[in-house]
């Protein structure tokens, strides 16, 4: 995990994550993203902790195994972790700062359950079960809990947007839903465009 994490600090945003920052700050607590990412490229980009749920957790972040709460930061020495550093040198470095004992990423590993304390699943719920517009970007849907969340948005009557080069599940839902709509083209060109869009409808909708 710590050489993934080297490799995710040398990635930069992209035109999308960039796009998605200026949508929250257009849209205010009107916004809310929900990512399966856990590279935290949103949150550098500029879109904030408060309207951001990583519902896989994040490299940014470590957690007791003995069960402390909480999560805490990875220690900045391990920035430049490579696979020929000496893991004897660093282990100290990720104890649990309040027992000693032992920590883990702060990630959603295979086989484990979805929670509300680490990963926010009731909220994102929540969140779906009131949105009036769903936009799903770049992902299959192979991990249920992407469809599960645009199904849960569709139900209570929002439209969806799904954003994918490549057909996939949620495209299906998007068209299958009152007014929704597919978009077949890289996240980098779509999402500008809409949060554009959005920049747009705010000047015209707020009055002087």
């Amino acid at each position: 995990h710590l050489d993934r994490r080297a490799e995710v600090l040398d990635a930069e945003p992209n035109a999308a994550h960039l796009a998605l920052a200026q949508l929250e700050r257009v849209l205010g607590e009107r916004f809310a993203l929900i990512t399966q990412n856990i590279d935290r490229l949103h949150i550098r980009a500029g879109n904030s902790e408060q309207r951001t749920v990583e519902i896989h957790g994040h490299y940014g972040g470590m957690r007791c195994t003995a069960g402390c709460p909480g999560v805490v930061p990875i220690p900045s020495e391990l920035d430049a972790w490579t696979d020929e550093s000496d893991w004897i040198e660093v282990r100290d470095l990720l104890e649990c700062p309040e027992c000693g004992f032992a920590t883990r990423p702060h990630v959603l590993w295979f086989d484990e359950f979805y929670d509300e304390a680490n990963y926010r699943i009731k909220t994102v719920g929540s969140q779906a079960a009131r949105a009036s517009l769903c936009i799903t970007v770049g992902t299959s849907g192979g991990v249920p809990v992407a469809a599960r969340l645009a199904g849960i948005a569709a139900k209570a009557g929002a439209v969806l947007i799904d954003v994918n080069p490549a057909d996939s599940e949620l495209r299906e839902l998007a068209l299958q839903s009152p007014g929704g709509v597919a978009v077949a083209a890289p996240a980098s060109t779509v999402l500008p465009a809409i949060s554009a869009a959005a920049e747009t409808w705010a000047r015209i909708a707020t009055p002087t």
